[in-house]
């Protein structure tokens, strides 16, 4: 999900002006983060008209936008902002998070790489460039990428499910399998984690190993496809 800015995008306003403007900034906060956010445009939209091209405020409104699915114009959001602040690394992160959302990863790679230009330690921007790494079939590139996630939070449950994923493609099953059961230590109810090691163990043969974890995947969630599909398939191998 992108990030939103909450800093003081106010403070070259007007004394007279700012509690106004900062109870609306408050209220559009407050809209987003309760997913409300054709409400929280209507808002962000406010203080553009009284603070001209702020970047904070552009940022927030294309991370409203995103989240509605609304991608060209989340973009268009984020190029205002980066042109009013051409190092803004959450606008840079935010763009190739996007460009991501509509499966251009190449090119969101480029844009996570320029936030992390800005801040090298910008943990959002590592995880979304490993994420498409990973997408893009790179496995090992993704692998070093969370290894850099991890180092910085070694309890980030994605980071480990998802280099889990990695190492199961690049065919390193037991290394696969310790990523899951430490993404599964933080996390027991992870979804993924649950039916990606369910996977890794089917793709060696263990398959009455592998359909509990499936069961405890379609326990917590029952129309999760992926994990129907692996335990039909396990439960007719095991039965051969």
């Amino acid at each position: 999900m992108p990030k939103k800015k909450t800093g003081k995008p106010l403070k070259k306003k007007s004394a007279s002006q700012l509690p106004n403007l900062q109870k609306l900034l408050a209220k559009a906060y407050s809209l987003e983060d309760k997913g409300s956010y054709d409400q929280a445009l209507v808002h962000y939209n406010s203080l553009l008209a009284a603070l001209g091209n702020n970047p904070h405020i552009l940022n927030n409104k294309g991370a409203c936008l995103a989240n509605l699915g609304k991608y060209d114009d989340a973009l268009n959001a984020y190029d205002a902002a980066l042109k009013a602040s051409p190092k803004y690394s959450k606008a840079l992160n935010n763009k190739g998070h996007a460009l991501a959302s509509m499966g251009k990863h190449q090119e969101a790679i480029s844009w996570y790489d320029a936030a992390l230009g800005v801040d090298p330690a910008y943990l959002s921007a590592l995880s979304n460039r490993a994420n498409s790494l990973l997408i893009l079939g790179k496995f090992e590139r993704a692998v070093s990428e969370y290894d850099k996630v991890l180092s910085k939070n070694p309890k980030d449950s994605e980071a480990l499910s998802n280099k889990g994923v990695a190492k199961g493609f690049l065919g390193e099953h037991k290394q696969a399998l310790a990523c899951f059961d430490k993404a599964l230590k933080v996390n027991p109810h992870h979804l993924h984690a649950l039916n990606n090691k369910g996977h890794v163990l089917a793709s060696m043969g263990k398959h009455r190993e592998a359909i509990p974890f499936f069961n405890k995947a379609l326990k917590l969630s029952p129309d999760f496809v992926l994990a129907k599909n692996n335990k039909k398939a396990s439960s007719h191998s095991r039965d051969q």
